[in-house]
C-alpha cells in the first residue's frame, strides 16, 4: 500500500511540474503517429507515450483530459491530416472525457526515464 501511495504522489509531482514543457519539438524528434507503441496517463493533463526508435514523450494539455482515465484505456490521436507531429498544436487527444489539444509535447531524457517508477513506465 505504501508503494502505491509513493507511485501516485510521483505522478501527481511529475505531471504538475511538466506543465511548462515546450510546444515544439526539433527535427528528429518529431513523431509519426504509426510509430507509437504504448502509453501510460500520469495526472489528469498529462500522459507518457512510448514512440518506436525515440524514447519517451511527455505530452500535457490545458484541460483535465484524463481525469477519468486509468492507463488502460485507449487514447485516440487525432493528428489533423498530417503522419508527422512536431507541434503540440498538431495532435489532438480522444481520452473517455472527451477531446483535448496538447498544450507541449517534449521528449524525456534518458535519465528522466530511468528515474521514472516502473509503473508510470509506458
Amino acid at each position: 500500500m505504501k508503494a502505491l501511495v509513493a507511485a501516485l504522489a510521483a505522478a501527481v509531482s511529475f505531471g504538475t511540474g511538466a506543465m511548462a514543457g515546450p510546444a515544439s519539438l526539433s527535427g528528429d524528434d518529431c513523431v509519426l503517429i504509426q510509430d507509437i507503441r504504448n502509453h501510460t496517463v500520469v495526472a489528469q493533463n498529462t500522459m507518457l507515450m512510448e514512440v518506436f526508435g525515440k524514447g519517451v514523450y511527455r505530452v500535457t494539455t490545458a484541460q483535465a483530459c484524463f481525469r477519468s482515465a486509468i492507463s488502460s484505456d485507449p487514447i485516440a490521436f487525432n493528428t489533423r491530416g498530417r503522419e508527422r507531429i512536431c507541434k503540440a498544436s498538431q495532435l489532438g487527444l480522444q481520452a473517455r472525457s472527451g477531446f483535448c489539444g496538447a498544450q507541449s509535447i517534449e521528449r524525456l531524457t534518458a535519465e528522466e526515464v530511468a528515474a521514472l517508477p516502473k509503473a508510470l513506465k509506458p
